[in-house]
């Protein structure tokens, strides 16, 4: 499919701003080929390996990114140049001709330096380490006991071709710092083999706190009974259509959760009550069934990755992509992701993340 998106890219931004430049038919040819090199990662990544595995230098890959994401970047920005001037030309018709023409060739090399560095920016910036997010959740009726609880979430990990251990040594710090009660993990966590990347995540056995996790679909295509046998290893304990228990003094935390494929939310909830129940899932549309969990904690969207796709992505994961929502007396939380997928790894505007909850006794209403 991104094959076929790739010459519609290209054909709008050779359309859009390379063929009405003031310059010489060769300038053009040049900037058309330009373009086509950007639009080669799908078949470069086809060509060499897989999605998940490119088979390519760093630098290659990171070369492919930076330039997809520019002209993805670019035809965004073309497009809102084509609705303005669609208006200016309204106005130049209305004022008979009175206002100056429409710089084309600024316009352009202004987009076209846009694209290149948010690209750039966006896409060397994921190995940064990702910020923290502090939310408190306000309950009504929490025990004391309860009060203060702090649950952090990591989504979206994609070790693999680009993000490594030493990221993750640096995730896991961070998350230590936080002094969490429970770590839990909302999917994708790897991409690729055990045998290749099984070392990577050594790490995870030095998080200071239990850690539960749910399956997302690139577990499957990694080998996923492989990996849950390796993450046990690392104490991670997978919930696959379960939940357990967390006791402080007299009052109980339940923390369900259902893998990616197989999902039964109704078994994983079912069982003793708890005082506050937390559901983890993979992917967001488990919220139409997630009956009796008062926070839902889901992440695969990374936020949409860049703004202006954002509405896209919510229209296929029922209008949630990215943040808080509030379904009743349910609380979803839809992480941006911890770390970022190698095939399409340029955030524009949404930040990776960690997550903290705290929770909090609501105020009584008067």
């Amino acid at each position: 499919m991104l094959q076929y998106l790739s010459f519609g890219l290209v054909a709008y931004a050779f359309i859009s701003l390379v063929l009405p430049l003031s310059c010489r038919w060769y300038w053009k040819l040049m900037l058309l080929l330009f373009l086509i090199l950007c639009a080669a990662k799908p078949y470069v990544y086809r060509y060499t390996g897989t999605w998940l595995d490119p088979r390519l230098p760093l630098t290659l890959q990171l070369g492919c990114e930076i330039l997809y994401a520019a002209l993805l970047i670019a035809v965004f920005f073309a497009l809102l140049k084509d609705i303005c001037a669609l208006g200016y030309t309204v106005c130049r018709l209305v004022m008979h001709d009175r206002l100056s023409p429409w710089p084309k060739n600024w316009i352009a090399l202004g987009i076209a330096l846009v694209a290149l560095g948010q690209a750039a920016y966006g896409t060397l910036t994921q190995f940064s380490l990702p910020e923290v997010k502090v939310i408190p959740l306000q309950v009504k009726a929490l025990p004391s006991e309860l009060s203060g609880l702090r649950v952090v979430q990591l989504s979206d990990l994609h070790i693999g071709p680009l993000l490594k251990g030493d990221f993750l040594h640096k995730v896991v710090d961070r998350v230590n710092a936080l002094q969490p009660d429970v770590v839990v993990i909302t999917g994708d966590l790897v991409d690729g083999s055990v045998a290749a990347l099984g070392s990577e995540f050594a790490a995870l056995e030095k998080i200071k706190a239990p850690v539960y996790a749910v399956t997302g679909n690139h577990e499957y295509y990694s080998g996923v009974s492989s990996w849950l046998h390796e993450f046990a290893r690392r104490g991670v304990h997978f919930l696959q259509n379960e939940a357990i228990m967390l006791q402080r003094e007299n009052a109980r935390v339940k923390i369900a959760g259902v893998p990616d494929q197989g999902a039964d939310v109704a078994k994983a909830l079912s069982g003793e009550l708890a005082d506050y129940t937390i559901l983890l899932s993979h992917r967001p549309s488990v919220v139409r069934a997630a009956q009796g969990a008062d926070l839902v904690l889901t992440g695969h969207t990374h936020g949409g990755t860049m703004f202006f796709l954002q509405p896209l992505i919510a229209h296929f994961n029922d209008d949630l992509v990215s943040g808080s929502y509030q379904r009743g007396d349910q609380q979803i939380y839809v992480s941006n992701g911890t770390g970022i997928w190698s095939g399409f790894s340029c955030r524009f505007a949404v930040p990776a993340e960690i997550t903290c909850f705290v929770l909090r006794a609501a105020a009584p209403v008067a």
